[in-house]
């Protein structure tokens, strides 16, 4: 599972919703971080900072914001909101927010509506029927319900690092302005920005239970030697239930989904001794 941090931004946008009061009963407070520099491997190596925040910043699992989310949408706008799972959105076209090319705006932006393709999927299981299913699917075209084209006068496009609305948006413009004139002094209507990822990290959740003597609101974080590798926990609970992640490069040995538990065992035997006599060895072959 993935932990998900909230300051005051998500917190003012998610009270701005009506729904931070269910969150927050959802989530943790972290007041803090101990920290672990790299060589520094004892439990009192750790210093502890507290966070000098006007607003306390909380955690919770990300799979349980969606939870909280849902219940609040069927309890409060069940009778206006349609939720609905294992579906890929394509759009069709943005319409024409101005009606110049087909005549069916207004002038003043009330343009035709977006067009989307609307497909049921089914859940990829790299590694066949056995194998755990991940978070994408593929379209299944012979569904009896399926692909339909539905439109909408507003549309979402929360999609994610996929970025599926806001490339095809951006497609759809350039599309539009097809001419040399256009596109020298054309003003396009949608821009992607796009940042080169400079300092790729893979990660690995690792659960641990920490002793009761540890604070369980603060961040816990370790470097190891060279900062190869760098572990990141949080709590998930406030009993001293944490997740912690292993941030690595994707070509190190340890990020090998085929990893053997030893050779994990070993690198915190050795970096992260602090943590290694909390993780059993059932999750370290989990890992």
């Amino acid at each position: 599972y993935y932990l998900l941090g909230l300051g005051r931004r998500g917190q003012s946008a998610l009270r701005s919703l009506g729904v931070w009061d269910d969150v927050e009963r959802a989530s943790v407070a972290v007041v803090g971080r101990r920290d672990w520099q790299p060589g520094r491997t004892t439990e009192e190596e750790g210093r502890i900072t507290m966070a000098n925040k006007r607003v306390t910043s909380r955690v919770l699992a990300r799979d349980k914001l969606v939870g909280v989310l849902r219940r609040v949408l069927e309890e409060r706008y069940g009778d206006v909101v349609e939720l609905r799972y294992g579906y890929q959105v394509e759009p069709v076209d943005f319409g024409d927010p101005d009606g110049e090319a087909d005549g069916t705006g207004d002038g003043n932006g009330n343009g035709p509506p977006v067009r989307l393709e609307v497909s049921r999927c089914t859940p990829v299981r790299p590694g066949g029927d056995t194998a755990a299913v991940v978070e994408e699917c593929s379209v299944d075209d012979s569904a009896d319900d399926g692909p339909s084209t539905v439109t909408a006068n507003l549309l979402i496009g929360a999609d994610g690092a996929a970025r599926t609305i806001a490339n095809a948006m951006e497609a759809r413009d350039r599309k539009r302005r097809v001419g040399p004139l256009s596109r020298l002094f054309g003003k396009g209507r949608f821009k992607v920005t796009r940042f080169d990822d400079d300092n790729p990290r893979v990660y690995k959740s690792v659960p641990i239970k920490f002793p009761s003597h540890w604070p369980s609101n603060l961040n816990y974080s370790a470097r190891s030697t060279g900062n190869r590798i760098t572990l990141e926990a949080l709590p998930s609970d406030s009993s001293g239930t944490y997740c912690a992640l292993l941030l690595m490069k994707p070509d190190d040995p340890l990020s090998r989904p085929s990893c053997p538990p030893s050779e994990l065992r070993s690198f915190f035997d050795t970096e992260f001794p602090q943590f290694s006599s909390l993780i059993g060895d059932g999750v370290m072959s989990d890992v």
